[in-house]
């Protein structure tokens, strides 16, 4: 008689058992397609400030500075004020973290970080992809191995390399490679909150 009642038992254990594992791996599904939407709006944000602070590269540093000095070198404390003052000013309400910005040689011209001005072979495969005109982006996490595990780490960067480009009113030239911009954002925020939300769920 109490075997039928042991065998309800361990079934509905088994079925316990798989509810839980298939909330498990919904829940892994949902928070991978969160973040890789994440990841895609930092891209989106990033190549708008790109975009954004070419613009102003061009018109109120390079330009100005080839009028004024026949010669851009932004070793001259004077040129790279005025960059300093032109790059912080246009990216003064945007979250960024980091930025360098290199010439075509691979040497960091400018940075939010004084002491990497100068700096050569630095950019990685990032920067000789951005050099080809691609835009390109990845993710640098850091944190305790339980809490990169189970997909919560400690820090979220988003490193995004760009190509820096004069692009000509006429419409038949090719854009103009002057250099590559390095953005780095801090996501971290954004993804404990996916991570939260999905805990939530569970």
């Amino acid at each position: 008689k109490t075997k039928p009642f042991r065998l309800v038992k361990y079934f509905s254990l088994l079925s316990l058992i798989a509810v839980f594992i298939g909330i498990l791996l919904l829940t892994v599904v949902n928070t991978h397609w969160a973040r890789s939407m994440q990841f895609n709006k930092s891209e989106k944000y990033a190549l708008l400030m790109v975009e954004n602070l070419s613009y102003q590269i061009l018109t109120q540093v390079l330009i100005p500075l080839q009028l004024k000095y026949k010669k851009i070198q932004l070793r001259q404390k004077e040129q790279y004020k005025r960059m300093d003052q032109i790059v912080r000013g246009t990216l003064h309400s945007f979250s960024v973290e980091r930025l360098n910005i290199y010439d075509i040689g691979h040497t960091i011209s400018y940075s939010f970080d004084e002491d990497m001005v100068g700096l050569n072979d630095v950019g990685g495969i990032g920067f000789f992809s951005a050099l080809e005109k691609k835009t390109n982006s990845r993710l640098e996490q850091s944190g305790t191995f339980i809490e990169n595990f189970f997909g919560f780490p400690r820090k979220t960067t988003i490193i995004t390399f760009a190509p820096l480009l004069f692009t000509p009113q006429d419409k038949n030239l090719e854009p103009i490679l002057l250099g590559v911009i390095e953005i780095a954002q801090d996501i971290s925020e954004d993804y404990k909150t996916i991570f939260r939300f999905q805990i939530h769920l569970v």
